[in-house]
């Protein structure tokens, strides 16, 4: 009897045994599907990051609370002639003072602007700034987006855009000069017509003295 009621406790023990075990897998198995799961989402942030925004034709700056660069993309980088590992991680402030003024035409009205939106970091900057040549970098005109990061890991930091402009700004100076001079040629045409108006008034009168 006791023979039996030990072997009917034992299957009694294995069998909570399988079933811990069994929970024990199961929830290792749910850990496993998490850790893929955010696998995924860390892989599709990586491709965003690293192959969507790496080669958009856009610069793009993402800066953190303290306005220190994060990360840059290679198409800032050809803008500005910059190398990545000397940019990021150092305060934007210094690195518009130390370096990026010195590359643009209007420095002080770039500083100006750009710094006004960090110490008051609640609006969306919009302005033209004209990029010298120089070394890794070529002449172009970039139009600076700018604006806070509201939510997430860099909220309260601010993430600038940079859209070259280069052609449109050509295009614009065609425009005027081409205007330009068909405003001169207006008014050469228009000398011309008083000129020969008053020639025509002038043999008139000759005519009518001279009988």
């Amino acid at each position: 009897m006791r023979d039996k009621d030990k072997t009917k406790d034992d299957l009694i023990n294995e069998l909570v045994r399988l079933r811990q075990r069994t929970a024990e897998l199961e929830a290792s198995e749910n850990q496993r599907q998490k850790v893929e799961e955010r696998l995924q989402v860390l892989e599709r942030h990586h491709w965003l990051i690293n192959d969507a925004l790496d080669t958009s034709k856009v610069g793009i700056f993402l800066l953190d609370k303290d306005f220190r660069i994060i990360w840059m993309n290679r198409t800032l980088k050809q803008y500005f002639g910059l190398r990545r590992e000397e940019v990021v991680g150092r305060d934007n402030r210094q690195f518009i003072r130390q370096q990026i003024k010195y590359i643009l035409e209007d420095s002080e009205s770039f500083t100006e602007k750009v710094l006004a939106a960090y110490n008051n970091n609640i609006y969306i900057e919009n302005f033209e700034c004209h990029v010298l040549p120089g070394a890794g970098r070529k002449e172009r005109w970039l139009e600076h987006w700018s604006q806070p990061i509201r939510a997430g890991f860099y909220a309260g930091g601010r993430i600038e855009h940079y859209y070259d402009i280069t052609e449109r700004k050509k295009t614009d100076e065609e425009r005027k000069e081409l205007q330009a001079q068909l405003l001169q040629t207006s008014k050469l045409e228009a000398i011309g017509t008083l000129a020969g108006g008053v020639a025509h008034d002038f043999n008139n009168l000759l005519t009518a003295i001279l009988g």
